[in-house]
């Protein structure tokens, strides 16, 4: 063969090599893609690289995680030998604005504290950061706004892994019991008049052993985690009003509501009452405290009575929601009659709108609200359907805006036994809410 021919050959094997190594390449890539979750992976670590060299300690996490193969499409990120839920890295990666803007986070919850001032009472403001997020400046930044403004806030923030739940998205008894603490003296130091009890509730340490949100969904098959919670209980004979109230999530409900398997009446309510030997009531909701909590106060207002201080908790990545909405504290809770709504037959209505379901939520149970119009006269009505029992999924899951279905409205007391399940809300705190059952 001549050797023009050789040069030929030469230039065509080389040619398609370059083919063949774009391929690769281009597989590659829509592959991880697809582990990252698309939206927000494939630029996870230049975004990172910009907001402070104190987050280098996530971008690490990422790039490890990624070496190993750790990224899973499933919502969990394993690294370690520990499990990480992908929605906090999410939230340590970005570059949220809190502070300015329309509906921001910071008009919200100052204008929750100047509503509950005005009725005498204090507000303490709790964001925790999830596992593997170090030190992210957005919302260092709200904390400063909201400080420099005269609202109290305790930030849970640079808590090294270890403090965390091994498998679970959740902290430890010890990490919360510190904060607990550091809350009980916040409200005796700020609270004006606010005393502490005597005597009113007692404690037993209990071991409890499980495996965590972030295993049961069949990630890992992994040896549970044993951990020892601190029971709370009162004196009997004891009597004590209660002057704190808590707003909450999964935070909240981690060691008090028995179906997350971490035990009962050892949660950061119980916790707190504990500490300031003092009753704090609880609205805890998983999945949506920092929304959803407020929701179910301002339907029940008569829970502030007698109240001194409110603690409102929830998780950092809560932030990272597109609107913050205001509520309205209502003077007082009048009569609410269901004659109009409720319903014990079963009527035609359309569905006029729906919240985003997360498919990947770790949770077990998880309701959503759903926006209705029923037919015979044009009314809309707001109900609250079980769209998740067991991690499996309601025929609820099926609905579309538009689609006509059959449903049976009754009184909102039935959702009652799901009360520290999962929700997913539609945010309209203008409409009364019921319980919906499916034909």
């Amino acid at each position: 063969m001549s050797e023009e021919n050789n040069r030929e050959v030469n230039v065509a094997d080389k040619v398609l090599i370059v083919l063949f190594s774009m391929v690769l390449v281009v597989t590659a890539g829509w592959q991880f893609y697809q582990l990252a979750e698309g939206d927000w992976g494939s630029d996870l670590e230049e975004r990172i690289e910009g907001e402070s060299l104190a987050a280098m300690h996530t971008k690490e996490l990422v790039q490890s995680a990624k070496t190993s193969v750790g990224w899973r499409t499933d919502g969990v990120i394993v690294e370690g030998g520990v499990s990480y839920l992908v929605e906090d890295l999410q939230h340590g990666s970005s570059r949220g604005e809190y502070v300015n803007g329309e509906n921001s986070a910071y008009e919200a919850i100052v204008d929750f504290r100047d509503q509950l001032a005005a009725k005498n009472i204090n507000l303490v403001v709790m964001i925790v950061d999830g596992k593997g997020v170090a030190n992210h400046m957005a919302t260092e930044k709200l904390v400063a706004a909201l400080g420099y403004e005269g609202v109290d806030v305790l930030h849970v923030c640079g808590e090294p892994v270890d403090q965390y739940l091994k498998h679970d998205s959740h902290w430890r008894p010890e990490m919360m019991e510190r904060q607990a603490q550091k809350l009980a003296a916040m409200i005796e130091e700020k609270a004006t008049g606010f005393m502490m009890g005597n005597g009113v509730y007692t404690e037993r340490v209990l071991e409890v052993m499980n495996e965590g949100d972030l295993v049961r969904n069949g990630y890992l098959d992994q040896t549970k985690e044993e951990v020892s919670v601190r029971l709370v209980e009162k004196v009997k004979g004891s009597s004590d009003a209660a002057r704190v109230l808590l707003l909450g999530d999964s935070y909240s409900n981690i060691f008090s509501a028995a179906e997350m398997g971490w035990g009962e009446t050892a949660g950061l309510g119980e916790r707190l009452s504990f500490q300031l030997q003092s009753e704090c009531k609880v609205i805890a909701v998983n999945g949506n405290g920092a929304h959803a909590s407020r929701e179910k106060l301002i339907r029940n207002p008569e829970l502030l009575d007698g109240k001194q201080v409110v603690v409102w908790q929830f998780a950092a990545r809560e932030l990272d929601r597109e609107s913050w909405e205001k509520i309205v504290i209502p003077e007082m809770k009048g009569e609410v009659t269901h004659s109009n709504v409720a319903q014990l037959v079963y009527e035609k209505y359309e569905v006029l709108a729906l919240p985003v379901w997360k498919k990947d939520s770790v949770y077990s149970t998880s309701l959503t609200e759903v926006l209705l119009k029923r037919k015979r006269d044009g009314q809309e009505v707001l109900v609250r359907m079980l769209l998740k029992e067991n991690k499996q999924f309601t025929k609820v899951g099926a609905l579309k805006k538009g689609e006509l279905i059959q449903l049976k409205v009754s009184d909102s007391k039935a959702q009652k036994k799901y009360r520290r399940s999962e929700l997913f809300s539609l945010d309209r705190y203008d409409l009364e809410v019921y319980w919906g059952e499916l034909k």
